[in-house]
Formats: C-alpha cells, sequence, structure tokens
C-alpha cells in the first residue's frame, strides 16, 4: 500500500536475479500494489472492485514489494548534491 505520494518501489524479478527500483512522482495515499506472479507483472489494485491493472509486465517471477516514501529530507539530500 502506498503511504505517501511520492516514493519507490523496489520489486524482486526472482527468475531474472534482479531488484527493480521504480519511482513514483504521485500515487494516490492508499492506493493498493501487488506482485502478481502468475501474471508476471506489478499491478495496481483497484480496492473497489478487485480488478488490476498493470504497471509493469513482462517479468519473470516477481515476488516481493516494498514501499519506501519519499520524504522532504530526500528533497534536501537532493539540493545539497546540485
Amino acid at each position: 500500500m502506498a503511504t505517501a505520494a511520492e516514493g519507490t518501489f523496489y520489486l524482486a524479478d526472482t527468475n531474472n536475479k534482479r531488484i527493480l527500483k521504480i519511482e513514483v512522482d504521485y500515487v494516490p495515499v492508499g492506493s493498493l500494489f501487488a506482485s502478481v506472479g502468475s501474471l508476471n507483472e506489478l499491478a495496481v489494485v483497484d480496492i473497489h472492485t478487485g480488478l488490476t491493472t498493470p504497471l509493469v509486465s513482462n517479468l519473470n517471477g516477481p515476488h516481493g514489494l516494498e514501499f519506501v516514501p519519499h520524504t522532504d529530507d530526500d528533497d534536501d539530500d537532493q539540493n545539497d548534491n546540485k
């Protein structure tokens, strides 16, 4: 579940032996996301209907998903590096 409007998803693409870093600029707080192994995708789940919409596809064994919200400190760190 997205706990902030901006952040980063980390997703294990197991059979491709990689971790994907997916940065998002805007997601509604409370949005539900799922790694769907049977469809090989990261999907947005409509909390009212249960229907899924692919966000990232062509994965190979997605498993495990974490959302890390961006904070004001992240913005300060980026501005310091400019």
